[in-house]
């Protein structure tokens, strides 16, 4: 009797570390890959994973590689429904993307926001990366809580 009960909780012990990686994992960013043609506008989607924690605002730096610059940003229907706002402030090939509210709305796993990006008409067939920095999060008490952001995105440009 005494070995079954070791042998179930051996088993418990298995499953709730397995399952706990999962649970605590940490919020995510990441960037779509897609093609355009040259002298089209791009809308490369951004999706964001919670990761299991409760996430009511974000705020990270989106960079470009050569001539993409990101025109404009559009949130998702979420992000628009959740009384959020989206801010965006650009330097360059950087782009500082913030989502805030004057709510404690919890931001959803999903596709977040689409960057609307000018392929100039020039550009021969080639793939060009973005790439996510900085990025934060907060929860709905205003505590900071690190975002990670795995892997680029891409545009791969056809003629």
């Amino acid at each position: 009797m005494i070995s079954r009960i070791t042998s179930k909780n051996q088993l418990i012990l298995v499953v709730l570390m397995l399952a706990a990686p999962a649970a605590f994992a940490a919020p995510s960013l990441m960037l779509g890959k897609i093609s355009a043609k040259a002298g089209t506008t791009a809308e490369l989607p951004i999706q964001f994973d919670p990761g299991g924690k409760a996430i009511s605002g974000l705020q990270f730096t989106l960079i470009s590689q050569g001539d993409l610059i990101v025109q404009s940003l559009t949130p998702s229907s979420e992000i628009a429904g959740n009384g959020k706002v989206l801010s965006m402030k650009k330097n360059g090939s950087k782009t500082t993307v913030i989502i805030f509210g004057m709510n404690q709305n919890l931001i959803g796993k999903g596709e977040i926001i689409k960057a609307r990006i000018p392929v100039a008409k020039g550009n021969s067939a080639k793939t060009l990366k973005l790439s996510l920095a900085k990025a934060v999060a907060t929860d709905p008490k205003g505590r900071q809580i690190d975002v990670s952001s795995p892997g680029n995105g891409e545009i791969a440009i056809l003629p």
